[in-house]
C-alpha cells in the first residue's frame, strides 16, 4: 500500500493541512460540497453540500488529540463495534490509528479520496492480531458515499465487525420522526436485553435512546425544526443504531456539551454483535469484504417533483406536525406545501389544483386532526 504525499498530487479542490489539535486533515472545497477528512481514523468530521447547513454534527467539546476518539462526524468502528470483551478500545482500533492518503482525484462534480491502513506491530500486538489492508473511499459530492474494504492478507480466518457511526446535525431532536424502521426487530439496549417486535411505527426521541435494529433498510430522518430530511442507507451491513444520550449520559460525558443533545442523532449503519443474530463477519485468507454507506438530505418533506406521478407519492407520504399546522390557515397551509413540494416543468404547467381538490386528497389520506387546521 503506497501512500500518497499529502502536499503533492492532490487536485486542486483538496488540500493538506494541520486541523484543530494539529491533527493532519484533508479539506474538500469541491464545486457541490465541501468536506474535512482526518488521517486519524479515517474520520470524516464535516460534510456541507453547497448552500446549505451542516449535515454531521460535531461536538464543541470534541478532543482532538493524537490517540483520542473524535466525538461526532462518520467515525469508523473495525474491527470490531462495541465493547471488545478481551479489553480492547471500545469501537476498536481503526478510529484512532493514522490512516495514509492512496488517492485524490475529481470524477465531474465530485471529489473522491481514498485512505488506507493495514496491520502494523501495534496491531498484530493487540487483541485482534490478524494481518488486514482495509480502505476507506470517501466520495464528496451532492451526496456523501463512503465505501470500506477489507482484504485479508493473513494465512488463517478472522471475524471482525464493522460499523459507520454517523452523527447528523438537528435542528432539535425532540421533534424529529425516524422513519424506515418500521418492519425491523430491535433491541433497546436500556432495558432487558430480550428482542422486540418490530413498532410498525416511526421511531420519536423523548428520551435517552439506544436501540439496535436488524434488517435494516434505508432510514429517513425528517427534521422539522431544521426544515429538512436527512436519508442515512448501506449496503454490505445489516444492522443498524439509533442512538442520543438525552440529559444525564450528555452532561457526564467530558466530550459532549451538556445541551448539544438536542441539535444530533446518531444513526449508525453496520455490523452489530446483539441477539437479533451472529453479526460477525468471517473471513478467509485473500477473501474480501465491502460496506458502503450514503448520506443525503433533502428540504423538509422529500426531494422536489419534477413529475405528477411524483407528486402523488410524496402527497401520499406526507407527515403534518404541530408547527406547521398551527402557523398557517388551511389554504395557505396547502399551498406552502406544493410549491415547496412541486418543481413546475413543462410537462406540469398545464396542471390546475384548486384549493378544494387539494383539501379533498389531503382529506384522503386521513388528516385525522381537522380542528388544528385554523383559520386566521
Amino acid at each position: 500500500m503506497t501512500a500518497t504525499p499529502l502536499a503533492a498530487d492532490l487536485p486542486a479542490s483538496v488540500r493538506a493541512e494541520p486541523g484543530a489539535g494539529g491533527l493532519p486533515r484533508l479539506v474538500v472545497d469541491g464545486p457541490e460540497a465541501s468536506a474535512e477528512v482526518y488521517l486519524q481514523g479515517a474520520h470524516v468530521a464535516s460534510w456541507v453540500p453547497t448552500g446549505e447547513d451542516p449535515v454531521l454534527w460535531m461536538s464543541a467539546r470534541s478532543a482532538f488529540t493524537p490517540g483520542v476518539p473524535l466525538r461526532g462526524g462518520v467515525p469508523l468502528c473495525f474491527p470490531w463495534f462495541g465493547a471488545d470483551p478481551a479489553g480492547g478500545p471500545q469501537h476498536g482500533f481503526a478510529r484512532t490509528a493514522d490512516w495514509a492518503l492512496l488517492d485524490a482525484h475529481e470524477s465531474g462534480a465530485e471529489v473522491v479520496l481514498t485512505l488506507g491502513l493495514s496491520d502494523s506491530p501495534a496491531s498484530r500486538s493487540s487483541t485482534w492480531p490478524h494481518r488486514f489492508d482495509a480502505r476507506l473511499t470517501v466520495t464528496v459530492g451532492r451526496r456523501l458515499t463512503l465505501a470500506l474494504e477489507v482484504r485479508n492478507t493473513d494465512d488463517h480466518a478472522f471475524s471482525f465487525t464493522e460499523a459507520f457511526h454517523t452523527y447528523l446535525a438537528l435542528g432539535d431532536v425532540r421533534t424529529v420522526t425516524v422513519g424506515g424502521l418500521e418492519g425491523s426487530p430491535y433491541v433497546d439496549r436500556l432495558q432487558p436485553a430480550d428482542q422486540q417486535e418490530a413498532a410498525g411505527r416511526p421511531l420519536t426521541i423523548d428520551r435517552e435512546t439506544d436501540r439496535i435494529y436488524a434488517r435494516a433498510g434505508a432510514i429517513t430522518v425528517d427534521d422539522p425544526a431544521g426544515r429538512r430530511s436527512l436519508r442515512v442507507s448501506a449496503s454490505g451491513a445489516a444492522d443498524a443504531v439509533v442512538w442520543n444520550p438525552w440529559v444525564a449520559k450528555s452532561a457526564a460525558m467530558a466530550d459532549f456539551g451538556d445541551d448539544e443533545w438536542t441539535r444530533m442523532l446518531c444513526v449508525e449503519t453496520g455490523t452489530v454483535p446483539s441477539v437479533l443474530h451472529e453479526a460477525a463477519h468471517n473471513l478467509g485468507p485473500a477473501h474480501q469484504y465491502k460496506a458502503n454507506g450514503k448520506i443525503d438530505r433533502d428540504a423538509f418533506g422529500g426531494p422536489l417533483a419534477s413529475t405528477l406521478e411524483e407528486l402523488k407519492a410524496q402527497t401520499a407520504a406526507l407527515y403534518f406536525t404541530d408547527w406547521l399546522v398551527e402557523k398557517k390557515e388551511c389554504a395557505g397551509l396547502l399551498i406552502l406545501i406544493c410549491s415547496k413540494r412541486l418543481q413546475v416543468t413543462h410537462e406540469l404547467k398545464p396542471l390546475r389544483f384548486t384549493t378544494a381538490q387539494r383539501v379533498q386528497r389531503l382529506t384522503e389520506r386521513q388528516i385525522t386532526q381537522p380542528h388544528r387546521f385554523k383559520s386566521g
